[in-house]
């Protein structure tokens, strides 16, 4: 749903088995560090 909030990402994302939209994320946040 649209874009989390500054660094506060939801675990429903984390939690599904969608590793394309969560992997994107985590190394979004990764970069974002």
């Amino acid at each position: 749903m649209g874009a989390p909030a500054a660094g506060e990402v939801p675990v429903q994302v984390f939690g599904r088995k969608d590793s394309r939209q969560t992997q994107r994320a985590l190394r979004f946040f990764k970069e974002r560090r």
